[in-house]
């Protein structure tokens, strides 16, 4: 079956966001994001502290923000930098 529209080009950088998160929480919310395709990755960028950096890409900033604004509500996450490519724009 033919594409109905052309995709479109993929984009040259990725968002950031970094969080912080209890330790505990981190399996549950790895599950949680695997359990929406592709929508971001993370790394733990600093265990001491807790600090994961999430990545996705900037067509999926809607739906990232609203996964974080749901996990932080399960999971008290809390974010510790904005988003570098998202200058005056609500952190959730």
């Amino acid at each position: 079956m033919p594409r109905l529209k052309p995709l479109a080009p993929a984009p040259k950088r990725s968002r950031r966001i970094y969080l912080r998160i209890d330790r505990d929480q981190i399996g549950m919310f790895r599950f949680l994001l695997e359990a929406h395709d592709n929508l971001a990755l993370f790394t733990v960028v600093n265990p001491a502290q807790n600090l994961i950096m999430l990545r996705f890409s900037p067509d999926a900033e809607a739906e990232a923000r609203q996964f974080l604004r749901d996990a932080a509500r399960l999971h008290g996450l809390e974010i510790v930098e904005p988003n570098p490519g998202g200058r005056g724009k609500p952190l959730l």
